[in-house]
């Protein structure tokens, strides 16, 4: 399932937006204008796929950043 964002608002209220449909429950934001890929690092799983396993693992929220020269 995915939503579109009516008006540019921020991420924020982006996020807000989707709050009836997820409720309390975890969720996953993509920006799709950012894309890491690093196979090297895991290359039987994504790197989606290995929040959602540290999510699970800790029941804390996850954030994916990439180191730029």
């Amino acid at each position: 399932m995915h939503v579109r964002q009516g008006q540019a608002k921020g991420l924020g209220h982006a996020i807000l937006s989707v709050r009836p449909l997820v409720g309390g429950g975890p969720f996953a934001v993509l920006l799709p204008d950012v894309l890491i890929n690093d196979r090297a690092a895991a290359p039987e799983r994504d790197n989606l796929a290995e929040q959602v396993l540290a999510f699970e693992r800790t029941q804390v929220s996850q954030i994916m950043v990439q180191a730029l020269p």
